[in-house]
């Protein structure tokens, strides 16, 4: 009764004999060293600022026309008679550097905020620390053999409480997930948060076997 009941649940069918895979995962939680720091910087002004005058603003950070994002703005507020037109104009950028430089582009932007406000203007900023994707490919790449070895003994081990031989690899699919440190501007970007220690990355497999009665 108990090796059929295993049966199902390795085949998810109605009949234990149409067995014909055991699938297994396995995942595992990796960390990378910060090696990149992404900027998302937003510059409000009035509406005759134009993008050359508000990428002046920010010249001392490296930052470039390139790195504009996108520029909205939004009516003052919603009369009786509609929204009046609007005044203020945000140009919103988007840069990376080199985990080395976050702390000295942070500084940088923040002299440019003072600035900013000196001049009828809002400037906000917020950054990710993360690993690029290039380190976060290669403990992928790493890592998949031993995860496919490790969900391979997994389905060895309910292959044998079923009776079953594990054969060869039917399919493998992944889930892996990379991540970041999200930090905001202001006085919460402090010099504990410069020496921020690993990101944190799960790297997963789901793995299926052929399999038949011994």
């Amino acid at each position: 009764m108990r090796k059929a009941a295993l049966l199902l649940l390795l085949c998810g069918a109605s009949a234990w004999p149409q067995v014909d895979g055991i699938t297994a995962s396995a995942s595992r939680t990796v960390s990378l060293t910060p090696d990149e720091a992404v900027f998302a910087v937003a510059v409000t002004t009035g509406v005759g600022a134009s993008v050359e005058q508000v990428v002046a603003l920010l010249q001392e950070t490296g930052v470039t026309a390139r790195d504009l994002l996108a520029i909205g703005s939004a009516p003052e507020y919603y009369g009786p008679s509609g929204p009046t037109p609007a005044s203020r104009v945000t140009h919103q950028f988007g840069f990376v550097v080199p985990y080395s430089r976050m702390k000295e582009t942070a500084d940088k932007l923040d002299a440019a905020r003072k600035n900013a406000a000196a001049n009828d203007g809002e400037l906000q900023y917020s950054l990710t620390v993360s690993a690029s994707e290039k380190a976060f490919e290669e403990a992928r790449q790493r890592l998949l053999p031993e995860l496919v070895a490790e969900a391979r003994k997994s389905a060895e081990a309910l292959g044998a409480a079923a009776d079953m031989t594990v054969g060869s690899i039917l399919s493998v699919s992944e889930n892996t997930a990379p991540a970041g440190l999200v930090y905001s501007s202001g006085p919460y970007l402090r010099a504990d948060l410069m020496r921020a220690g690993g990101i944190r990355a799960q790297v997963g497999v789901f793995a299926r076997f052929a399999a038949q009665p011994r």
